[in-house]
């Protein structure tokens, strides 16, 4: 014999009441909104002592594919990131994150007027989505890439900490990410010498009531050379589809049973509880006893990726995401348009 039991919850409402919100723009990767579907994702911040918006990109599948299999060998690597530069100076801002509809909300306050941004990175399909409302001067807002450099974060870090002898002398250095322009998508190739390459793609439009929308797309490929064939078709199925259509959720109750109070069958149950207990292992596998690491507050871990078979210990880098000589900036204009 069973019994149903009825759940009468508002969850949008009881989700909201979760929401993480943030009442002075954060100034730090470790403060800042983020947004993700398990493999894309995005963090939104004000960059420090800078009068822009940074939007971080990342990818998990991201990482070099050298023969030696260390942290110089195939670490994660960096992409780089959007700036939104305002026309007039920051003044204020507030941020919050949307649980329920797995949204970022951003409003920046300038001298010339105000930018409302609406974020999201789709659950299913490779893309960011950031929509742009304005008021005042600000409709003249720039968007610009800004390219990471395509080498191991340890490199960078110790580059930066000017411990050149911490670094292999046969370290050879990643080429610099080339910017382009293809049937109105821009596209930053990063090639790496190991062979494979990451393109970061995107397109902005202007949609109804002034409006604006940047299409993102981030894709890497190994061995094969053809991200940005990806790339662009990601962006041209996700415009496609339209804003409206990717952003639209209110369907939880098919795709979360316990919404529905419906009981997970027992196999599954015990699968999920295993595959968190595999997932929680592995990750303290990598964490929970790190060696002869510095101390640095907010730092960001490389561990070259909890799935490999990468023994060392953590790997400490800078609370601001490193900006790095040689970076390739990119501004684009109020229509998607834009010049090297």
């Amino acid at each position: 014999r069973s019994i149903t039991i009825q759940q009468k919850i508002d969850w949008p409402q009881f989700m909201s009441n979760q929401d993480m919100i943030w009442e002075v723009l954060p100034e730090y990767w470790h403060e800042s909104a983020y947004l993700g579907n398990g493999r894309l994702g995005l963090m939104i911040y004000k960059e420090p002592e800078k009068n822009y918006i940074r939007l971080e990109t990342s990818n998990c599948d991201v990482h070099d594919h050298r023969e030696k299999r260390d942290v110089f060998g195939i670490p994660r690597l960096l992409t780089g990131h959007f700036a939104l530069h305002p026309k007039g100076k920051i003044i204020s801002g507030k941020m919050r994150l949307d649980l329920w509809n797995a949204e970022a909300t951003t409003d920046i306050i300038t001298t010339k007027g105000s930018i409302h941004l609406k974020a999201f990175v789709h659950a299913n399909d490779m893309i960011i989505v950031i929509k742009a409302t304005t008021e005042g001067e600000e409709k003249d807002f720039q968007w610009e890439w800004i390219a990471a450099e395509g080498n191991s974060p340890r490199y960078l870090f110790f580059k930066n900490q000017g411990k050149m002898d911490k670094i292999p002398q046969d370290y050879p250095l990643n080429p610099v990410a080339e910017i382009s322009q293809e049937n109105g998508i821009h596209l930053s190739t990063q090639k790496l010498l190991a062979g494979g390459e990451t393109v970061v793609g995107w397109q902005e439009n202007k949609a109804e009531k002034g409006e604006r929308i940047l299409w993102v797309n981030l894709t890497h490929t190994y061995p094969q050379t053809n991200a940005g064939e990806t790339c662009m078709k990601e962006i041209k199925k996700a415009k496609r589809q339209g804003f409206k259509k990717l952003h639209r959720r209110g369907d939880h109750h098919r795709h979360v049973p316990i919404l529905r109070g419906q009981r997970f069958p027992d196999g599954l149950r015990r699968r999920a509880v295993g595959e968190i207990k595999l997932h929680a292992g592995m990750v303290l596998q990598h964490i929970a006893a790190p060696q002869n690491i510095p101390e640095h507050p907010g730092i960001l871990v490389d561990d070259g990726g909890i799935w490999d078979d990468v023994n060392h210990p953590l790997h400490p880098m800078f609370r601001r995401m490193p900006q790095c000589k040689g970076q390739r900036r990119h501004r684009l204009s109020p229509t998607g348009g834009g010049k090297t």
